[in-house]
């Protein structure tokens, strides 16, 4: 067990350092060709020497560019590779776990039991650690008050819906789903909701009809610019403007969000973390393309868990009919696993409630590739929560 947590360990510290080094490299690289574009500009009232430099140094850049694009790729490669083999061993050490667990209902060797679970729980934390540092490195960024989507996430198996132990039944259609489709010139700013809570057949109401809704909305984020793959917020934002009834695209977000200063990160050599917004930027982009929202606060209790009372103001902002992003664990909510820099936007498209009028779960919108609307107990979410403000719309918008 310790041979295997020290080769990781090591593997781990030649990767983080390949891709420091590799960022450092983009860095100075970035700086001193920094004036080459203006040069270039120049070009008609240059000597031909001087224009035959330039040129040459043109063919330095894009060679030392495409070097260090490849090493980037096999240092996120090898960092996959990384993530899933210390992700195997946890698995291990959680199964050696369980079958310890079956041994307590034996009145002898409780004490071995309890040594050998501390044992596993110990490598298990010192592994989950590993991942933490893997994701902590220069090309990642430091910011938890932004949400991008971490490239380890790509090397786990997806989640089905029946993972969630959820019995959907048959959705009923709601009033005005005709009006579902965006096809607005400008936002709704509704005095209330046209929508409501239907009978999903099982006992449990359901807000709106958020599966069918489901096919207006980004599910593929990092479409629009192959340089900015980080976009789960931009993505957010574009579909609480079509849950709103207007048709603006990932691509008009993001070249809105281009052109302003600080909205948006921008990693030269990582694409997975351009693109990235905090909540404070959503708000900005959504009151320029016509919906003013606030940001609200996430209630956390002293376990970094968000409270119940968090969860019941999420459901009732829905139930109204306004719009909400939320910034979660990409991690915790897909795997019940969370990582440092694995912070994520979605948006909640519906509210699901049992007989009893609590909440049962939320319906989330994900912009991931391979995700899309599922449904998420309320459990769930209240464990992938980060902390950070949730976007809510002033307006109602269905």
């Amino acid at each position: 067990m310790g041979q295997r947590y020290e080769k990781n360990r090591n593997s781990v510290s030649e990767n983080r350092e390949t891709r420091r080094r590799i960022g450092e490299e983009g860095r100075i690289l970035s700086e001193e060709f920094a004036s080459l574009q203006e040069l270039s500009g120049m070009i008609d009232s240059l000597d031909d020497d001087i224009v035959d430099s330039i040129r040459e140094l043109e063919t330095v850049q894009v060679t030392e560019t495409e070097r260090l694009v490849s090493e980037q790729e096999e240092a996120d490669a090898e960092k996959e590779k990384i993530t899933a083999d210390i992700n195997a061993e946890i698995d291990k050490l959680d199964a050696g776990v369980s079958k310890l667990d079956q041994l307590r209902s034996f009145e002898f060797g409780q004490k071995s039991v309890n040594a050998a679970e501390k044992t596993y729980r110990t490598e298990i934390s010192k592994f989950k650690e590993l991942l933490d540092e893997l994701e902590d490195s220069s090309d990642t960024k430091g910011d938890s008050s932004t949400e991008t989507s971490s490239d380890s996430m790509k090397s786990f198996e997806t989640v089905s819906d029946s993972d969630t132990n959820w019995v959907e039944g048959n959705t009923v259609q709601v009033p005005h789903s005709n009006n579902l489709a965006p096809t607005r010139s400008t936002p709704r700013d509704l005095p209330a909701t046209e929508f409501g809570f239907t009978d999903d057949g099982n006992g449990n109401m359901v807000y709106d009809s958020p599966l069918e809704m489901s096919e207006y909305l980004y599910k593929n984020q990092g479409s629009a610019d192959p340089a900015y793959q980080g976009t789960c917020g931009l993505c957010s934002c574009a579909n609480i403007l079509r849950l709103s009834g207007v048709n603006y695209s990932e691509k008009d977000i993001l070249d809105y969000a281009k052109t302003q200063r600080g909205l948006i990160d921008y990693h030269i050599f990582s694409p997975s973390a351009s693109g990235a917004t905090s909540p404070e930027s959503r708000k900005e982009i959504l009151e320029h393309f016509g919906i003013s929202s606030g940001v609200f606060p996430i209630k956390m209790d002293s376990y970094g868990v968000a409270t119940q009372e968090s969860i019941d103001e999420i459901a009732n902002h829905i139930a109204e009919g306004r719009g909400v992003i939320l910034s979660v664990h990409a991690g915790e909510l897909y795997y019940g696993r969370p990582f440092k820099s694995d912070y994520h936007a979605v948006i909640v498209t519906s509210v699901v409630k049992n007989k009893f009028g609590d909440v049962a779960g939320f319906y989330i919108a994900d912009s991931n590739p391979g995700r899309g609307t599922k449904f998420y107990t309320a459990l769930q979410i209240q464990n992938a929560l980060t902390g950070n403000g949730m976007n809510v719309t002033y307006s109602h918008i269905r």
